[in-house]
């Protein structure tokens, strides 16, 4: 194996520990969403999240810069003057995109706010948003330079600091909104969607407050253990440790390069060139929300349907079918943010196999987390609505058909999330903003032509989604074959926990019939997802889905090789 190998391969564990602390912060803080939307939905109805819902796709685009564009920029960045050992280099392009976020947020929180009502004027009914978003506007003065923050530390690969962030961030959010709209509920559904949606502006302020702390903690601890490095090798060695020491003087020679050959413009220029194409390229998801937002209303009153049916059908879309379906998104997004430096790596030391072995664990790590996911919400769609929002039994069960389509597309999303990650990382990101585009047109398409049937309605819109999301990621996964030039192993990848997934999926339904004759609806819900779970992880060890080789690649793998040794052996006998 040559050098270059092995310095890459130390970052194999990297990526996936990366990923397995960003994908528990993603679980955690999707836990408190769904926490935060359950309540908020029984207290304010499908009217009341649909004005909130209203608001938040448009949030969510300006978002994706922060926490998809502009981190995965920066990582990149960073990880490259890692690579080259130039620490001045790394926390230059951290200030300076501090700089360009805090404009660029300020910009965006002042055209949020005092154009709240001119741009949710143009929504068909739903008006009344405008005031989730003026609440709302303040928290991008904060979120883009959390991003900023975020990408530094995903660029050397220590993702506690944003994992703790999200987790802080989301919690004050949760507890702040949900209070504000209990309070301002006797003013009426749109005013409590607006106290709902106040909680991102005080959650994204104290999110940034700890990313600064454990910033300023890390560099000072960083510079403590550089200095008694040479400390304690100067005793060892019996020497001296003057003031231009050999170390010092490469740093400084490093850091004279750095000052004079990339001006603050280069870097800025930098940054948004590799910026923009991640945030088209990321930003699938909330531009597919915003076409909802913009054509749905319209289709569903050309339809026949009245104001307040309009904004119920919507509210039932968006705010009791959307969220339960894109909870595998937050973990794959995290994975594919921890693949892009470790795919940097390989592609700049042309180690074909390494990337191989890289773009392959993306893929099957997000399949086998998606499909199952994908399964088991169509199995089960109306009972776990029905468990989620006991006080609105009628709206859960409307949004049941809605649900169940956007699942097929939730394994074509994940897929979607990796293969972006990839061409990013092996500097094909315009290839993601083509196939972002053909997406969107597929989506305007099947909304536009199927949500005007009465008995479809917002079923055509999730159709809509999904077909999107299938054509976008059909042609991703073209180009990540062609471009990097690996095989993907799509038998080992795709076939085989998808074949653990629909054996999990006609048990899981099954038990909920059986279940449903002696105990209630919930309990036999909760009792079945269990039994589902059981039956995902012994289908994988039958079918040979996961083998011990990719449980080594894990943190804490001789636990888990334990754990998988000790079940093969339960399974086939200790043969």
């Amino acid at each position: 194996m040559t050098e270059s190998s092995q310095t890459l391969n130390k970052h194999k564990k990297s990526f996936v520990t990366g990923a397995a602390i960003l994908a528990a912060a993603g679980i955690i803080t999707k836990m408190m969403s769904g926490f935060f939307r359950i309540p908020l939905g029984n207290m304010i109805g499908a009217e009341g999240m649909a004005y909130y819902q209203t608001v938040y796709p448009i949030y969510s685009l300006l978002l994706v810069v922060a926490t998809s564009g502009l981190p995965v920029a920066i990582s990149k960045l960073i990880s490259e003057k890692e690579a080259d050992d130039d620490s001045y280099g790394m926390h230059r392009i951290l200030h300076i995109s501090i700089a360009m976020m805090l404009t660029f947020g300020l910009i965006c929180a002042v055209v949020l706010f005092f154009g709240a009502e001119f741009l949710t004027n143009n929504i068909k009914d739903l008006n009344g948003s405008k005031w989730a978003m003026m609440a709302i506007a303040p928290a991008l003065l904060f979120v883009p330079m959390n991003g900023a923050l975020r990408g530094y530390f995903n660029g050397t690969q220590s993702m506690v600091p944003t994992a703790l962030s999200q987790v802080v961030e989301q919690f004050f959010r949760v507890c702040s909104g949900l209070i504000m709209a209990y309070l301002l509920l006797h003013n009426g559904s749109a005013i409590a969607a607006a106290g709902a949606a106040g909680g991102a502006s005080v959650g994204a302020l104290l999110g940034l407050i700890l990313l600064i702390v454990c910033y300023v903690f890390f560099t000072s601890s960083s510079t403590s253990l550089s200095s008694r490095k040479i400390q304690n090798e100067a005793l060892y060695t019996g020497a001296t440790v003057p003031m231009a020491s050999t170390e010092s003087a490469a740093s400084t020679e490093s850091t004279e390069s750095t000052r004079t050959t990339e001006t603050r413009r280069m870097i800025i220029k930098r940054i948004i060139s590799l910026a923009i194409p991640v945030t088209l390229g990321a930003a699938i998801m909330p531009i597919i929300t915003i076409v909802d937002v913009i054509l749905v209303p319209v289709r569903l009153s050309d339809a026949g349907f009245i104001a307040d049916s309009v904004r119920v059908l919507y509210g039932q879309l968006t705010g009791f079918a959307s969220p339960i379906v894109n909870l595998p998104n937050v973990i794959v997004t995290s994975i594919a943010i921890s693949i892009v430096p470790t795919i940097v790596r390989a592609h700049r030391a042309s180690d074909k196999n390494f990337l191989q072995d890289q773009i392959n664990l993306g893929i099957r790590i997000a399949m086998l987390i998606s499909l199952p996911c994908t399964v088991g919400i169509i199995a089960l769609a109306r009972p776990i609505l029905l468990l989620l929002y006991p006080g609105q039994p009628i709206d859960a069960v409307s949004s049941a058909p809605a649900m169940m389509v956007l699942a097929l597309g939730i394994a074509f999303l994940s897929l979607n999330q990796i293969t972006t990650g990839v061409l990013q990382g092996i500097s094909k990101a315009m290839i993601p903003i083509a196939t972002m585009l053909v997406g969107i047109l597929v989506k305007i398409l099947f909304t536009y032509v199927f949500t005007v049937i009465p008995s479809v309605n917002i079923i055509g819109a999730a159709l809509g989604t999904t077909a999107a999301y299938v054509a976008a990621t059909s042609i991703n996964l073209y180009f990540v074959k062609r471009c990097s030039r690996v095989d993907i192993f799509m038998k080992k990848n795709i076939l085989l926990p998808l074949l653990s997934s629909l054996i999990m999926g006609v048990i899981t339904y099954g038990g909920y019939s059986l279940f449903l004759r002696f105990m209630s609806s919930n309990v036999a819900t909760f009792v079945s997802i269990l039994l589902g779970g059981v039956t995902y992880i012994v289908a994988l060890f039958c079918t040979n889905s996961i083998t011990r080789d990719d449980l080594m690649t894990f943190p804490k793998s001789e636990k888990l090789v334990l754990i998988y040794d000790t079940i093969s052996k339960l399974l086939y006998n200790g043969k």
